[in-house]
């Protein structure tokens, strides 16, 4: 039953609530986990109102990797920016096809934004946040528990750059014990602590949720580009027509493939980007083509012990060194086959046998691009 499901996976319960106001933009060099635009146009919805907004302002979390924009790994994992900043940034690219990995979205050039609307960006997942509580998620010398930094000597004499310091120090000297200075402080890091710390809960909850989506979708267990089956049909349909037609779908759209058999979803989906790679460009070489593993869902790193498919070559290649050519005697290891490749039986025997077999809780197939 649905309560149930709720009770062993209690983190879904934020994506079923607010799942229709939410996306993810995927790039390389971040994640980001927002309100839809079309959300943003409506009054704020209860959970996304409790849970994911600062003193009434949607946020946007930003999970970052170690590609683009992170010169500070590991310091840098996670921010929450305000949504507005956001879609100013990021939006304006998507819709005007700029390059998104070449927007300022660093903390300097979000936080312009930012400052602008008057709120701050939370760095969650700095060091200071993670020991000292994410009262420390403001930046230096801001924020209702950390004002008193403006006019302390420890924050700035220990430091190249001013950093947060023990709030033992909020006096005019360390204390050993809890003073009237420390303890208001303590309280003030209290309150912050519980209003970050909620936002921060509900957009890991979100992503927890993306992440089992993303596993079931990509082997095969479920089925994104259907909608949800109507009960009656709605009001103004005519007598004896379908109660839920499909969405007419785009060749444009990347999940437009056909394929014949669920649990060859991301194969296929790999042969079709490779063959469109392969007829778009006069000239291919090794890097401009993806390749195909088993992946940690949530580690995104390659599962110990399992293959990886080579989409420049067409190989399957083993942790022990051994490899396979998919398409038998027509490729040899590490020549680049130009070609376009249709699935066939050997291919897909072999995705059966070396890696559907392989399939198992928290793990999930995912192609790399270049």
């Amino acid at each position: 039953s649905r309560r149930r499901f709720l009770k062993a996976s209690p983190w879904i319960g934020a994506s079923l609530r607010c799942g229709g106001e939410t996306e993810y933009h995927l790039t390389r060099g971040f994640k980001a986990i927002s309100r839809t635009l079309d959300a943003t146009t409506r009054p704020l919805s209860r959970e996304w109102g409790e849970r994911g907004s600062y003193e009434g302002e949607p946020y946007t979390a930003m999970l970052f990797n170690d590609h683009f924009h992170n010169d500070r790994l590991p310091e840098v994992r996670m921010w929450l920016v305000p949504e507005r900043a956001f879609h100013r940034k990021v939006m304006w690219a998507i819709e005007n096809d700029v390059d998104i990995n070449k927007l300022d979205l660093t903390p300097e050039g979000l936080a312009e934004e930012a400052d602008s609307l008057g709120f701050p960006i939370f760095d969650v997942g700095c060091s200071c946040a993670r020991w000292g509580s994410f009262a420390n998620a403001w930046s230096h010398a801001t924020g209702p528990a950390h004002l008193w930094e403006r006019y302390n000597e420890w924050s700035f004499s220990r430091w190249q750059s001013p950093r947060h310091v023990h709030r033992a120090m909020s006096g005019e000297r360390y204390m050993e014990r809890l003073s009237a200075d420390v303890g208001r402080t303590m309280v003030a890091a209290r309150v912050e602590h519980d209003k970050i710390n909620r936002m921060v809960n509900f957009f890991l909850d979100l992503h927890s949720s993306f992440l089992t989506m993303e596993e079931a979708w990509a082997k095969g267990y479920a089925n994104a580009e259907e909608e949800p089956a109507r009960e009656e049909p709605p009001q103004d349909a005519p007598e004896g027509s379908p109660s839920g037609s499909q969405p007419e779908e785009s060749d444009e759209s990347p999940l437009n493939f056909q394929v014949r058999r669920p649990r060859t979803r991301m194969l296929e989906h790999f042969l079709q980007l490779r063959n469109q790679i392969v007829s778009s460009k006069p000239r291919v070489t090794a890097k401009d083509l993806p390749s195909l593993e088993l992946q940690y869902t949530r580690l995104f790193a390659r599962q110990k012990d399992t293959p990886y498919i080579s989409g420049a070559d067409m190989v399957m290649v083993f942790p022990d060194g051994r490899q396979i050519a998919l398409l038998g005697g027509k490729t040899q290891p590490g020549e680049i086959f130009v070609k376009t490749v249709e699935m066939n039986e050997r291919i897909e025997a072999l995705w059966d046998e070396y890696f559907v077999s392989l399939f198992a809780p928290n793990n999930c197939p995912r192609i790399l691009l270049p």
